[in-house]
């Protein structure tokens, strides 16, 4: 229960008057001074004072300023972490840049630092590996033709969006057969229609990458380092061939006419 002395001497802000802040020169109701109102800066000015001061202070006692920041830290880790959080969410660019500069000045370090972590974090990082690979197949097969392409000094610019709408837009099935995925053991893959053997291949572009299914008898399998058009024509035959062949062309142009109209 609040002392009759304290409530006699306490100011209601509704029905105060206003007072001149020192600092911002804005009247204000007398209750943000203080509970008597005798102070000279409202709240708003007295938190700006209290950040600046403690700014002061660090600047001027730095080893105790980093003392007291370690020993917050240690108490309350959830709290930092948070506020740590969004002080870089509010301040991007400059953490940016300061990252950028950071790692430039001790790049050597940091790849000892890194090379140590892996080391003594082997077993941790390969179970880590192993589910990120299990969970992320297509991601995986992505990454892989976009190495081979570039070994083979060709273009890769496939992007996951661009995977991500090449799956959906043949609804999940085998682009030439129609296999969905899991049917008669095989799974869809991602795989370049013009192979990375064939002198003609435009490489991992999005023009040039289709869904297959591969396993026991999958499309991928069966098609190989062939080229496609001769391919198709002895596995589904000149009639059906022609018609998969028109489908396949027809993704092909749906695909390139963004890129053309900003190449335009």
């Amino acid at each position: 229960m609040v002392p009759q002395s304290h409530m006699e001497g306490s100011i209601d802000i509704m029905t105060s008057p206003t007072k001149i802040c020192h600092d911002c020169n804005d009247p204000k109701p007398l209750g943000e001074f203080g509970r008597t109102g005798n102070g000279r800066f409202c709240d708003a000015c007295k938190v700006v004072h209290r950040q600046i001061c403690t700014r002061q202070s660090r600047q001027r006692h730095p080893e105790t300023g980093r003392a007291h920041t370690k020993r917050y830290v240690q108490k309350y880790p959830e709290k930092a972490r948070t506020a740590t959080q969004r002080w870089r969410a509010n301040n991007l660019t400059y953490t940016q840049m300061y990252n950028a500069a950071y790692y430039a000045d001790h790049a050597e370090d940091l790849r000892a630092r890194g090379r140590l972590y892996h080391y003594d974090h082997l077993e941790e990082k390969a179970a880590m590996l192993a589910a990120w690979l299990k969970a992320n197949p297509q991601k995986r097969r992505l990454y892989s033709m976009r190495r081979y392409a570039r070994k083979a000094g060709l273009p890769s610019t496939m992007t996951e969006g661009q995977v991500a709408f090449l799956f959906q837009y043949w609804n999940f099935t085998c682009a030439l057969c129609g296999k969905e995925d899991g049917l008669f053991n095989t799974k869809l893959i991602l795989d370049h229609w013009i192979p990375l053997c064939l002198p003609e291949c435009p490489g991992t572009i999005v023009t040039n990458m289709i869904v297959l299914c591969h396993g026991q008898h999958g499309c991928n399998n069966s098609k190989g380092g062939s080229p496609p058009e001769r391919w198709l024509r002895e596995r589904f035959g000149p009639r059906k061939a022609a018609v998969i062949l028109k489908k396949i062309t027809a993704y092909f142009a749906l695909v390139a006419a963004p890129s053309e109209a900003d190449a335009s």
